[in-house]
């Protein structure tokens, strides 16, 4: 006589539902399989479990090791609560970035794109996870608290974009990924070269670095990609490049608007005590995208032909 266990794992295995685990409304009820594992989870506990333990905190450790926080300068503390918001903020854009990176690795091998592009797309994950886990250690070098990681963000795709082939999907994601990481390194290069604060100094260098490298990715892999597609398809790859541009592009217009003339250029806007902390103004943010978009984005753009 079988089990109860036993009878689940029967009809499961014959793809019918599983009996209720939930409550009566639980969208999961008359989904086949799916249902096995969900038998298990407890509503009434927390999501989260402690995996600070080895090897998981060693492993992290590794791509991240720890900063000294005896070595912090903090040149105007009134500036502290204005980066540890940023900073924050960092961790959760960061930890988007993961989930990024994580869709396109999944969707150039679901594309059947050769192996070649895989070990890129995988160490573009692991930078990513790196740059979560040093931007943590700033937010809390800079007195605030915060988990390693900061709650559950649902990555939220349209129902179109996820009823596209593989092989679109991960072009899309490419010329996302070519655009913002081009302005993230040109961004993170500029406080770089002004920031003198060690641990913050640290983990700029360690980001520009690794982000050089997706910006490549994506470039590379949009050049190759667009091959595979004929004239017709330029305008959909156009109103992509598009849709990812105008954000950036209507910001900068609209705070170099409020900017005269005499002012626009980044030798008046040093800001030594805002690098100090690696933050800066919205004036010399939209300057240097400003001078990233005439020099590298426009030209880069018109010569694969998406602007």
């Amino acid at each position: 006589m079988q089990s109860r266990m036993d009878q689940r794992l029967s009809r499961w295995k014959a793809g019918r539902a599983l009996p209720a685990c939930g409550h009566a409304g639980d969208p999961l009820r008359s989904v086949p399989g799916r249902q096995l594992c969900y038998w298990y989870v407890n509503r009434e506990l927390p999501m989260k479990v402690n995996f600070a333990g080895p090897p998981f905190r060693a492993t992290l450790e590794a791509l991240a090791p720890p900063l000294d926080p005896t070595t912090l300068r903090v040149a105007n503390p009134e500036l502290l609560p204005i980066a540890r918001a940023v900073w924050a903020e960092r961790v959760r854009t960061e930890f988007r970035s993961i989930q990024v990176m994580t869709r396109f690795l999944q969707e150039v091998v679901s594309a059947g794109d050769p192996m070649d592009v895989y070990p890129s797309a995988a160490q573009a994950v692991m930078d990513e996870i790196r740059h979560a886990a040093f931007t943590t250690q700033i937010v809390r070098l800079l007195g605030a608290e915060l988990p390693d990681l900061p709650e559950p963000l649902p990555e939220t795709l349209t129902t179109e974009f996820l009823a596209l082939p593989m092989v679109q999907r991960a072009l899309i994601t490419a010329i996302s990924v070519a655009i913002n990481e081009t302005i993230s390194v040109a961004l993170i290069a500029d406080l770089h070269g002004r920031c003198d604060n060690p641990p913050i100094h640290t983990v700029l260098a360690a980001t520009i670095a690794d982000e050089a490298g997706h910006g490549d990715l994506g470039w590379s892999y949009v050049g190759s990609s667009l091959q595979r597609f004929n004239e017709e398809s330029r305008k959909f790859w156009k109103a992509v490049t598009k849709t990812t541009l105008d954000p950036h592009l209507q910001t900068a217009e609209r705070i170099l608007a409020q900017i005269p003339e005499s002012e626009r250029s980044l030798e008046h806007w040093p800001e030594p005590q805002l690098a100090n902390l690696g933050l800066m103004s919205a004036e010399r943010e939209a300057l240097v995208f400003e001078r990233t978009w005439k020099t590298v984005l426009a030209p880069r753009l018109h010569e694969l032909g998406l602007i």
